[in-house]
């Protein structure tokens, strides 16, 4: 059974898009998988989406605490890696780099297909979720 915690712009559970963003993500979709099935979806809003500084280690923090083992990221600051890093969670991205849209189901269906990949660590510079829109 896995935890996963997906960046996701809304609160639309599966139907969601994925948000680009890791540490300011306006939403986190929480989704169980087991046996290759999804057996629960929850969300909850990104307390650190809107922090002055840390949205990073904090976002990750906050799917910790809501019991995720896996994480899947897109772009991630060096200081959420460092976090991600340090909290033990499996953390997944996609093999194929092209941009959103994409839906949170999409990720759960790859996750479930065996086709997301270790992520590297960071590949985008601190505080870049400030500076950047939702898309770049």
């Amino acid at each position: 059974m896995a935890k996963i915690a997906i960046p996701s712009m809304s609160g639309d559970g599966l139907s969601s898009q994925v948000d680009l963003r890791f540490g300011r993500a306006m939403y986190f979709t929480f989704v169980t998988v087991e046996d290759g099935k999804v057996k629960e979806v929850t969300v909850a809003s990104n307390n650190a989406a809107q922090a002055m500084g840390g949205a990073g280690p904090q976002a990750v923090q906050f799917v910790i605490d809501h019991g995720a083992d896996t994480v899947f990221v897109l772009q991630v600051g060096p200081n959420a890696a460092a976090a991600l890093g340090a909290s033990g969670a499996m953390v997944l991205t996609r093999s194929d780099t092209s941009p959103p849209p994409y839906t949170v189901k999409q990720i759960v269906d790859e996750y479930i297909a065996q086709k997301l990949v270790p992520a590297a660590g960071a590949n985008v510079p601190s505080h870049a979720g400030m500076r950047m829109g939702r898309f770049g």
